[in-house]
């Protein structure tokens, strides 16, 4: 999907720009550069969700979403700046049609922090719910300055992910938001990273919220 030359993937654009706001801020989350940094991440977000949502309407699981597979761009002009995210790589993607059940050998060992827990143990049960675990974490992993909701080194995270145990304490979130707003983007991450994928909302649904986090209402 990503045809034009990006320039960054979104972890490492998303990690450099917590290290300076961090540099400048430290833990207070309520000063503008670190409102400013959170709102512009959110909204690259809300831009990764809808590539994804467009990929799950053409009937695709994605089967590789890790922040690394989502691209970055500046693009400048006399009008100001934009940054826009694209998603990328498709290439152990699998229509539902086909035969989405079964994990492709071409899955990266060492990616296996962004693989719902319906992957991890056979029979294996791909579907389009299981891109929405993924994208839960990278939402995370985005928006904590580059933490995991699953903690621990790759076994033991693992483990976490089997066992649905994971931790949201550390979301930077800004402390000027309506308390409900706050909440509300908790629930979805958590609702998205459910063990059960019966219990996880579809694409269209997360879109919808993070159009409303990202506007800053």
């Amino acid at each position: 999907m990503a045809l034009e030359p990006f320039n960054d993937s979104l972890k490492s654009y998303a990690q450099r720009l917590w290290k300076t706001t961090l540099e400048e801020v430290g833990d207070n989350t309520s000063k503008p550069n670190s409102v400013e940094t959170f709102q512009n991440l959110l909204e690259l977000c809300h831009q990764a969700a809808k590539g994804l949502s467009f990929v799950h309407q053409m009937s695709f699981v994605h089967k590789d979403i890790n922040p690394n597979n989502f691209l970055v761009r500046s693009i400048y002009s006399h009008e100001g700046g934009e940054i826009i995210c694209k998603l990328a790589d498709l290439g152990i993607s699998k229509r539902l049609m086909d035969d989405p059940n079964t994990l492709s050998s071409k899955l990266d060992f060492n990616a296996l922090e962004w693989v719902a827990p319906e992957l991890l143990s056979k029979p294996f049960t791909c579907s389009t719910k299981s891109d929405v675990w993924a994208f839960g974490c990278v939402i995370y992993n985005i928006l904590s300055a580059g933490k995991h909701p699953f903690t621990g080194v790759m076994y033991r995270r693992a483990v976490n992910v089997l066992s649905g145990e994971f931790d949201l304490n550390l979301l930077r979130l800004p402390e000027f938001q309506p308390e409900d707003k706050k909440t509300r983007l908790l629930n979805m991450i958590e609702q998205m990273i459910d063990r059960d994928p019966s219990k996880r909302p579809n694409m269209n649904r997360v879109l919808e919220e993070l159009h409303d986090f990202s506007s800053n209402k």
